[in-house]
């Protein structure tokens, strides 16, 4: 049977680490913790007791409404 409203998909939720993130969004850990606790920045995932990772198609959804309001200025 299946489930309404279905989450998408494991595989296309990739899983970044920290340094993955900083990689794609220049930004220190620090601040992207800051804007993290603002709701300014997707919420981390925790995926074991002392690790965390990103969802890859949430930040690169935050990254592209960066680009997109750019244009929009």
């Amino acid at each position: 049977a299946r489930t309404r409203n279905m989450a998408p998909t494991i595989a296309s939720n990739r899983l970044l680490s920290l340094e993955q993130v900083r990689h794609l969004i220049p930004y220190s850990a620090s601040q992207i913790y800051r804007l993290e606790q603002q709701d300014r920045f997707p919420r981390r995932l925790r995926i074991g007791p002392n690790r965390v990772a990103w969802l890859e198609n949430e930040v690169n959804n935050w990254l592209q409404q960066r680009i997109d309001d750019r244009g929009a200025a």
